[in-house]
């Protein structure tokens, strides 16, 4: 997917362009691979029933009461580490009042003890 983005847009950064691209892209452009297909659903003409059946299971869970992860609780999920911001929070941070706050709080004093 990397790669084609790369050929399309001619940019060797592509952290904005992914950050802008809905999750649902990569399910999507996953869907040309065979094996990825017949794993999930088996042919794309079934691919209604398998996102139905995830309806079907999120929707017990929610009347149910369950809010359980679906892997043992003692198995850790990683997450995954960035050293670039979400564009939501870079505009936070980067807005000229967080900037005020900033050096508000760099000049102030620290409290005597």
């Amino acid at each position: 997917m990397k790669h084609d983005e790369r050929r399309r847009s001619g940019r060797k950064n592509l952290t904005q362009d992914f950050e802008h691209l809905p999750p649902e892209a990569a399910l999507v452009y996953n869907l040309n691979h065979s094996d990825y297909v017949e794993i999930t659903c088996g042919t794309l003409d079934r691919l209604h029933e398998a996102f139905v059946k995830l309806d079907i299971e999120q929707r017990k869970n929610v009347l149910t009461n369950d809010q359980r992860p679906s892997c043992a609780p003692d198995k850790i999920i990683p997450l995954t580490e960035t050293a670039s911001l979400p564009t939501d929070d870079r505009k936070l941070i980067r807005s000229e009042q967080m900037q005020r706050r900033i050096v508000s709080a760099a000049m102030s004093r620290a409290p005597r003890l």
